[in-house]
């Protein structure tokens, strides 16, 4: 038990350290100096133009017919509006569906293993303290790695999502065998994909409104 208090103390540890890095806070109690720059003083030539009058008539001709377009434009700006607001409404119903289907699949998931756990680890034979101490194993682990969400942001959600997939197969995978070392890694992992599961999906669903310029 002391091991796993260490291990755990370690990795909260490690997860503090890496918020404070990412936050403001570490820019406010650790500026980064920024090189200065010395600006060369440049020469403002003033060249002699000609035909001024001329110029002045024309820019008055230019600024008449921006007005006339202008004036033109306003007329159309209620329908493109509207049809704006009705392609954005389409484009947002499509990721709403994409988002549903695959996250739903992956909660289900989640879902439906947890009324078994117990029974299965009791079926193993373990007591009452060693399937506790597997339980709350799974939720410091996905206490302690909430940082992967961040993580995401900067190397990408989709492959993020993939990984939830890989590392949540590899924790179900883990309940098939008796030992409790191989037991406990499961539950670590199942910790990690809890963290993935409840931060990536929402994640990518803002993101990709984001990137498509939807604002709902």
């Amino acid at each position: 038990m002391t091991e796993y208090n260490l291990i755990f103390g370690a990795v909260l540890l490690f997860n503090i350290a890496v918020t404070f890095r990412a936050s403001t806070y570490w820019t406010k109690y650790f500026p980064v100096q920024e090189p200065e720059v010395i600006e060369e003083p440049q020469d403002d030539p003033t060249p002699l133009l000609k035909g001024d009058d001329d110029e002045g008539d024309n820019e008055t001709e230019e600024k008449d017919g921006e007005t006339d377009l202008e004036q033109g434009a306003k007329g159309k700006e209620p329908k493109s509006n509207a049809a704006s607001d009705a392609a954005a409404n389409i484009r947002h119903s499509q990721l709403l569906r994409k988002y549903l289907i695959v996250y739903l699949l992956a909660a289900f998931s989640d879902w439906l293993q947890g009324p078994y756990v117990y029974a299965l680890y009791d079926a193993y034979g373990y007591s009452q303290h060693d399937i506790a101490v597997l339980f709350v194993a799974g939720f410091g682990s996905s206490m302690i790695f909430s940082f992967v969400g961040g993580i995401a942001d900067q190397y990408g959600r989709r492959r993020f999502v993939i990984l939830f997939a890989i590392i949540y197969s590899l924790s179900c995978m883990t309940k098939h065998f008796k030992n409790f070392s191989i037991l406990m890694i499961g539950r670590l992992l199942g910790g990690i994909a809890t963290s993935l599961l409840f931060s990536v999906f929402e994640a990518w669903l803002v993101g990709a409104h984001a990137s498509a310029g939807v604002m709902v």
